[in-house]
């Protein structure tokens, strides 16, 4: 359900159709005109503001769920994690999706970095990836949890990365003016 949060008590914009699987990712477009949901196997596309579905992302993995969700902060790029991979779109369709392989268990969480040009994951595998997206390339797998990495986030200015982890501990790994 989207709700107006301006006043004091939250008024109900609507509520999207009721999905077939559990949703454990939601996230708004960096320009709030599109919600991105998770389902099996695929992104489901929302038109924020009717809630009419405006398309659907394959990421081919049947039955899987796709546990996270990122856009890129220019709104081309959105990412989803399923399974030990990700997979990045562009929402033009120019490009073909770009399958991220390399973690050795499940994806719990994705950011990109501010340029839109790296991606970050987090696994249950106890590390963080960083990505390039235009490659796939894995740049750096950064190792220093003890647990599941659930949350992940990039400085404002791309050169730091923040990870927490169910081993009760926050990281912050500073790369330099290039980043991590």
């Amino acid at each position: 359900m989207l709700c107006h949060l301006a006043g004091s008590t939250p008024e109900p914009l609507g509520e999207l159709p009721r999905a077939e699987h559990s949703i454990l990712a939601a996230v708004f477009s960096p320009d709030g005109e599109l919600v991105a949901t998770s389902a099996a196997g695929r992104v489901d596309l929302w038109d924020a503001e009717t809630l009419d579905p405006t398309g659907q992302l394959d990421a081919g993995g049947g039955e899987e769920l796709v546990r996270a969700l990122a856009f890129s902060r220019g709104g081309r790029l959105v990412a989803a994690a399923l399974g030990d991979r990700c997979i990045v779109w562009t929402l033009s369709g120019a490009e073909p999706p770009r399958e991220l392989v390399g973690h050795r268990d499940l994806v719990n969480t994705l950011a990109f970095d501010p340029s839109g040009t790296r991606l970050v994951s987090g696994s249950d595998d106890t590390t963080l990836k960083v990505w390039d997206v235009a490659t796939g390339e894995d740049l750096v797998t950064l190792r220093a949890h003890d647990d599941k990495v659930t949350g992940v986030a990039w400085h404002p200015d791309g050169s730091t990365l923040a990870s927490g982890s169910h081993d009760k501990t926050l990281r912050l790994w500073f790369g330099g003016p290039a980043g991590p």
